[in-house]
């Protein structure tokens, strides 16, 4: 392609360069950003204290069209209930088990729009042409999933309340020992709480941990502290006895949330590791927040919280978009290698798909990205299929076109249309 001189500006300073922003114009109810946070109790009183104050702080800053969702684990995992009845109470889950959303949706009572009638609902086409895609419900029923999420207007003092009285881990743990801390189960049970409630929704799981996983599914050390956390050279040797189960476990937990859009976001504040290098495909693949910091009770913590669920100056919505999926096009003789980023492959393949030299994450046309933000990045690698012994007119045009479709936080469906065109570069061009 040409370099970029004087006569040939960089796309956006060309009238080549088209980008259009449209608004899908439909009669069903808008979804408003769902959050889902998971709090662990099993760190020290101040710590718990600080993490409390920060994330209150934080969801007072929320809109108030919000849906929020609230969960807590140690040995246990624990669904809190905001349907604000007199009482406070929560399901309480063993942190041991590996729950299917199917056995989840049975243990909560939650009847009202099973994962079966999402996965048996009727379809809908998309602009791939045979690909087909579940069609979310146009209505969820308010029976089952008001008890779990809740409009922030309507609880915002009940959910205040719930989380001011979230107290540290009421299990002793004995000298040399580690707290049992059930992160994998908590995350499978947030993931399979979502699928019930908003199935192939855009959603964020928020995670906030405060050391290792030790107990039940995705442990990924002892609880004896005489056994040290896996190092580096442990992995490179193969002496990591959890690394393969626990990084299987978090791939598949990852691979449920992409499928059903949801985004998972971990706050890890330890001293010690945490387990990151297991849990990574659960921000890789869905496009989550990462953040690894000492404690809590750091500006490091509360400056990134607050930045992360921050809003727009001029909209006064949240910099952050939902469910994505990315289209590209091109012209003849160009075809698209893969992508760089954090998006999974839609496995959509047609005549602009290489199947030589698949970069990234390849094979495809279109991708999901489960949130994209102001300050997303991805990496587009195309390749021509002309031969060296078939030259190019330098007059001729190539033309990109990314269709990128998401949920902006004000609820509304979007397409964005953004049209590249380029020439191709003459022979005897020398950099």
């Amino acid at each position: 392609m040409q370099a970029s001189r004087r006569t040939n500006a960089q796309p956006r300073c060309c009238r080549s360069f088209q980008r259009w922003n449209i608004p899908f114009r439909k009669k069903t109810a808008l979804m408003p950003p769902i959050f889902l946070f998971v709090m662990d109790t099993c760190v020290d009183g101040d710590d718990l204290q600080c993490l409390k104050d920060c994330l209150l702080a934080t969801i007072a800053d929320l809109p108030q069209e919000v849906l929020v969702g609230l969960m807590t684990f140690n040995r246990t995992v624990s669904v809190h209930d905001l349907s604000m009845n007199t009482i406070k109470h929560s399901f309480v889950f063993r942190g041991t088990k590996e729950l299917s959303a199917k056995e989840v949706q049975d243990q909560l009572g939650m009847g009202s729009y099973p994962i079966e009638a999402y996965l048996q609902s009727p379809k809908t086409k998309t602009r791939a042409g045979n690909r087909r895609q579940p069609a979310p419900p146009a209505e969820p029923q308010e029976s089952c999933q008001s008890r779990f999420f809740q409009p922030l207007s309507k609880c915002s003092k009940f959910l205040t309340d719930s989380i001011n009285g979230i107290s540290a881990d009421p299990w002793v743990t004995a000298n040399g020992k580690r707290n049992l801390r059930s992160t994998g189960a908590a995350l499978n049970i947030a993931t399979g709480l979502l699928e019930n409630s908003y199935p192939g929704t855009g959603a964020r799981i928020v995670l906030f941990a405060g050391g290792p996983c030790t107990h039940g599914p995705g442990m990924v050390v002892g609880e004896d502290l005489k056994t040290p956390i896996r190092s580096y050279l442990d992995i490179a040797k193969g002496n990591a006895p959890f690394l393969g189960q626990a990084t299987k476990f978090y791939a598949n937990v990852a691979a449920r949330a992409v499928k059903h859009s949801q985004t998972i976001d971990i706050f890890a504040c330890a001293l010690d590791q945490t387990g990151l290098h297991e849990m990574r495909t659960c921000c890789s693949s869905t496009g989550g927040q990462l953040l690894l910091g000492d404690s809590f009770n750091s500006s490091l913590f509360s400056q990134n919280l607050t930045m992360f669920l921050s809003r727009d100056s001029e909209s006064d919505q949240l910099e952050m978009a939902f469910n994505a999926e990315i289209e590209v096009k091109a012209s003849r003789n160009v075809q698209v290698s893969g992508c760089l980023g954090q998006c999974t492959s839609l496995e959509v393949k047609n005549e602009i798909v290489s199947d030589l030299d698949m970069l990234g994450t390849g094979g495809t046309a279109e991708w999901r990205c489960c949130s994209l933000s102001t300050g997303s990045t991805l990496c587009f690698i195309f390749e021509t299929t002309v031969s060296q012994e078939v030259s190019m007119a330098p007059s001729e045009q190539l033309y990109l076109q990314f269709i990128t479709s998401y949920q902006h936080a004000n609820s509304q469906r979007r397409v964005r249309v953004t049209t590249v065109s380029r020439r191709y570069d003459s022979a005897d061009f020398k950099v």
